[in-house]
């Protein structure tokens, strides 16, 4: 690969690096306030926070398999990307329609789980292709260091979120229950 194709690739991988690290600090890390929000119980929650990370597991060991199965790790990632889309827009759907339950919340919270774990092994080889030998330590870190940024600041917009959504709830119900 050539220094111009690395370098824009790896421009490529930043812009993707943003919006992933939003993308988790707006879903990931805020799937159990979420059914905490929903009403769930303990338990629910508890599954929640061991079902993804455990299936996530099964699907890295098993993700060599998986990208030959789609010839590449490009298609592959992209595969995977789009699962995790269809996903978030499904949960959306079922929100404004009033349809999603808890249960099927978990459900759909292990396969995006499983789909990001597939996407992680394939896209840091990926990453690691086009990068100079010599500075991979200092732009992996510098990635790294404004990803983890993005997804601290991704994280408190969901918590924003959520908190005027459950205050916006909280008025309605009030102003449906007074008769």
């Amino acid at each position: 690969m050539q220094a111009k194709e690395k370098e824009k690739n790896w421009r490529l991988s930043m812009r993707e690096g943003l919006f992933s690290a939003v993308m988790t600090g707006f879903t990931q890390d805020y799937f159990a306030p979420f059914i905490l929000f929903l009403g769930a119980t303990a338990r629910q929650v508890g599954m929640l926070t061991a079902l993804p990370s455990l299936f996530a597991a099964i699907v890295q060991v098993q993700a060599a398999d998986i990208v030959n199965f789609f010839g590449s790790r490009k298609a592959s990632v992209q595969a995977a990307m789009s699962v995790q889309a269809v996903l978030l827009l499904l949960v959306v759907i079922l929100i404004l329609s009033g349809m999603l339950h808890i249960w099927i919340f978990l459900l759909l919270a292990v396969i995006f789980a499983c789909a990001g774990a597939l996407i992680s092994g394939a896209y840091a080889s990926m990453l690691v292709d086009f990068l100079d030998k010599s500075r991979q330590g200092e732009l992996l870190g510098r990635r790294s260091r404004i990803v983890g940024f993005l997804m601290i600041t991704g994280s408190l917009c969901a918590g924003m979120f959520l908190f005027y959504f459950k205050r916006l709830s909280n008025i309605r119900k009030d102003r449906y229950s007074r008769g």
